[in-house]
């Protein structure tokens, strides 16, 4: 692991995850609205993960060499973190999962901007499917 990297596991477990959410003021409301979004999109949240271990690949280049088995390991973390952002977004398994990715990139010589690429490309799916799936505008 990189040199600058703290042990996995050690930000999150300093983190006070309900401080943060009401400095963003996140409601109770707000908490259901995101499990709501999670029913409307979870027939489809597997294509939004697939998206996101596309971007993982081409970030991480020769050394994303997947096998069929850990690729379906792989798709199905990222969807258990997925649901975990939207169920339980008051709970600290999806910012472990979060450090985790963030840790094995930077260890890998991954940019952020690479990171965040991930997650803009999955925002870019979720809206999509949403939109479709709620028959809501973008606009």
């Amino acid at each position: 692991m990189a040199e600058h990297c703290p042990e996995i596991g050690s930000i999150s477990a300093q983190l006070d995850l309900a401080e943060r959410l009401r400095l963003f003021q996140f409601t109770a409301e707000d908490l259901a609205v995101a499990r709501k979004m999670w029913e409307i999109m979870e027939p489809e949240a597997p294509a939004i993960c697939a998206i996101q271990l596309d971007q993982w690949r081409r970030s991480l280049g020769k050394q994303a060499n997947f096998e069929r088995r850990s690729e379906e390991r792989a798709l199905q973390a990222r969807l258990d973190d997925l649901r975990n952002r939207y169920t339980k977004l008051d709970e600290l398994d999806w910012v472990q999962s979060a450090e985790r990715i963030v840790a094995i990139a930077f260890a890998a010589n991954v940019s952020l901007t690479a990171i965040l690429s991930m997650d803009s490309a999955a925002a870019a799916k979720t809206l999509e499917i949403l939109s479709r799936r709620y028959d809501c505008s973008k606009d």
